[in-house]
């Protein structure tokens, strides 16, 4: 078995956490949001496959509604290319959009209704729906494992469901698939790794899967 990987990986998860809970001392909201966030991609973009990059902002469709703020936007600009106001934050077109990534310091009651809402509101868009997912440094869930939130909450949604892709580091993984897929971690991390080769397994399949692109016109003459 070749453990340089995994073993590269696995540092890269450890130095990621020990700075979430370093940062999580920081008393401004915002920063702690935005520092977050950045260890997110920090994990993300060494093993995103060529093509896809990594923004935040807000996910559009061509009829001009707009999803909630999102923390991370990974996403394949060699379709419809984003409106960017600086180098990654805009406004992303949802037919090049894959995934949608709440990024969440403890994952409270609170914070886990305003996800569920925000994926909600993605939903609503007209086009190609991204997976809509939400990773969490921590939960405020002593005993009760986490997916019981995510199971119960969606158990009577019947169209796409507002987030179908969770991770809580050090508790658990999950995704929809006709059924809930539930991932406990055997070692340490395992629930992350699992999480990040989800991610990155699903863009290479669905990139080559993909056989129509919407012409990009259609957000330059925008139906009323």
């Amino acid at each position: 078995m070749n453990k340089i990987f995994r073993d590269r990986l696995l540092a890269d998860i450890n130095r990621c956490l020990i700075e979430a809970r370093n940062c999580s001392q920081l008393d401004h909201a915002l920063m702690v949001g935005k520092v977050r966030q950045i260890l997110v991609e920090t994990l993300l973009v060494p093993l995103l496959p060529d093509g896809f990059r990594i923004g935040t902002g807000k996910v559009t469709d061509s009829h001009g509604s707009h999803s909630a703020e999102t923390d991370v936007i990974i996403y394949d600009r060699r379709s419809v290319p984003p409106v960017l106001y600086d180098e990654k934050n805009g406004l992303f077109p949802i037919e090049s959009v894959y995934y949608a990534i709440e990024v969440k310091s403890t994952l409270s009651a609170t914070e886990f209704e305003k996800s569920i809402q925000n994926g909600i509101q993605l939903r609503s868009l007209v086009g190609r729906q991204p997976h809509s997912a939400l990773f969490a440094f921590g939960s405020d869930l002593k005993e009760t494992k986490d997916s019981g939130r995510f199971i119960q909450r969606q158990k009577d949604i019947r169209a796409l469901l507002p987030v179908n892709i969770f991770c809580v580091a050090g508790r658990e993984y999950g995704y929809w698939n006709q059924v809930w897929k539930l991932f406990s971690p055997a070692e340490p991390h395992d629930e992350i790794i699992a999480f990040l080769v989800g991610v990155i397994n699903t863009l290479v399949k669905e990139v080559r899967s993909q056989e129509e692109r919407l012409e990009s016109g259609w957000y330059f003459f925008p139906s009323s």
